[in-house]
Formats: C-alpha cells, sequence, structure tokens
C-alpha cells in the first residue's frame, strides 16, 4: 500500500515536471556536457552523475528538464525495489534540476514559478521518502 502511494506521488511528479518544465530545453541548449555541469550543482554529484548515465539512450539527448524526468524515474525505481534511501536522494536531484534550470537565466526566467512548483514538490517526495528510512 505504501509502495502504490510513493508511486502515486513519483507519477504527479512526472506530470508536473512534464508540463512546467518542459519549455526549459527551449531555454537551454543541450551540449555534451549538460549532464557533468548541472551535476556539479547538486549535493551529489557522483550519484547524479551515475544516475543519469545509467540510461544513455534517454541522457544523451536530455535537457535539463528531461534530466529531472531521469531522476524521477530513478527515485521511482528505487521504491518499487525497497531502497528508499536513494529514491529520496533521486527526488533531491529532481528538485535541484528544477533549480539548475532557474539559474541558468542571469535575469529573472519565464519559467520561475514552474521551477520552484517542481522543486517544492520534488522536496515533499523527498522528505515523504524519508519517513521509510
Amino acid at each position: 500500500m505504501k509502495n502504490m502511494m510513493y508511486l502515486a506521488l513519483l507519477m504527479f511528479l512526472i506530470q508536473i515536471g512534464c508540463f512546467s518544465t518542459g519549455h526549459c530545453k527551449d531555454f537551454l541548449p543541450m551540449d555534451s556536457h549538460l549532464i557533468d555541469q548541472t551535476c556539479r550543482k547538486t549535493p551529489n554529484p557522483t550519484l547524479c552523475v551515475s544516475s543519469l548515465k545509467s540510461d544513455p539512450h534517454s541522457s544523451a539527448s536530455a535537457d535539463v528538464s528531461g534530466l529531472a524526468l531521469i531522476m524521477v524515474g530513478c527515485a521511482n525505481q528505487a521504491i518499487t525495489t525497497g531502497n528508499p534511501k536513494f529514491a529520496e536522494q533521486a527526488m533531491n536531484e529532481a528538485a535541484n534540476e528544477a533549480n539548475s534550470c532557474e539559474d541558468e537565466f542571469s535575469r529573472g526566467s519565464p519559467l520561475t514559478y514552474e521551477n520552484k512548483a517542481v522543486a517544492d514538490v520534488a522536496g515533499v517526495a523527498s522528505a515523504i521518502v524519508r519517513i521509510l528510512l
């Protein structure tokens, strides 16, 4: 039952990510070092890089919002396989990806509200997953 609740929460995050941060790619073109550049801004760069590079087909063409969705998928997999600590870290990384999108703008981002919403929801999901620890 708990896993279903967490799975539903993660699906909600995926939907928010698809609708809310989908426009980041319009402002942040993909380059070959995006994963490394983005992961350096996270609390756990090694985990971030290894998680994102675990799916080379997706991460090779992903923009920042795509990287966030990959982290949500990693969190989903961690919960369903019984690894809540990794799920918590992945949700923290998803929040960081949304913040990274926001930070790419020297002036105010046109996606400030959406980026904040994704980061806030991912933070809540991380806190809920932390209860499992």
